[in-house]
């Protein structure tokens, strides 16, 4: 292990074929579309603290800070399944399992809750065509001499079965065949098949 001396040592600006480098710096977002640069920038003034706020909010208004005004530009109007509405909204071009994989990755829907993206996942299921198949866990309760006779009543299977943690899957997985997903831990590495692989 080197010192923090030799890392900087190690570092491409020490070497001696840096009088022979150009260093260019990006002046233009490219993968930004024109259209796009306004809400880019009411983003950044939502992070800054900059954005334009709500004069006529309520007194007795449960919020403890300022409401932010959002401009109807940036909001789509209810109309329907909001689930729908969404996902046809960022994947206006979807057409199930012919839509291109890099279609696909070029496009990204975040929301606050875990549910919320199992109800998007569960939608987009259904706009694949061809048959789903459902995939389980082992979910057998192991024997210990510790555990007493009646222990497979006091944690059902079922029971154990609805619990969700963060960062364990979950007890079933409903796959369709040209349906992209991507791997979140290591399963065999030596078959590619390795955390954040598609």
């Amino acid at each position: 292990h080197g010192t923090r001396a030799d890392t900087v040592l190690a570092s491409i600006s020490q070497s001696y074929l840096w009088d022979e480098c150009n260093v260019f710096v990006l002046q233009q977002n490219m993968r930004l579309q024109p259209s796009e640069t306004e809400f880019a920038q009411w983003l950044l003034s939502v992070g800054d603290g900059t954005a334009p706020t709500n004069p006529n909010q309520p007194e007795n208004d449960d919020n403890e800070g300022e409401v932010i005004s959002i401009s109807d530009r940036f909001l789509m109007q209810p109309n329907g399944d909001p689930i729908q509405q969404i996902t046809h909204a960022a994947y206006a071009s979807y057409n199930g399992a012919k839509t291109s994989f890099e279609y696909l990755t070029e496009k990204t829907i975040l929301t606050p809750r875990n549910e919320t993206v199992d109800e998007i996942n569960a939608y987009m299921l259904t706009q694949v065509p061809g048959e789903s198949k459902e995939y389980l866990s082992y979910d057998t309760i192991g024997k210990a001499d510790t555990v007493g006779p009646d222990y497979d009543t006091l944690y059902p299977a079922e029971y154990l079965n609805s619990l969700e943690y963060p960062g364990l899957p979950k007890h079933k997985i409903t796959l369709k065949l040209g349906v992209p997903i991507m791997l979140l831990r290591n399963i065999n590495q030596k078959e590619g098949l390795c955390n954040g692989s598609r």
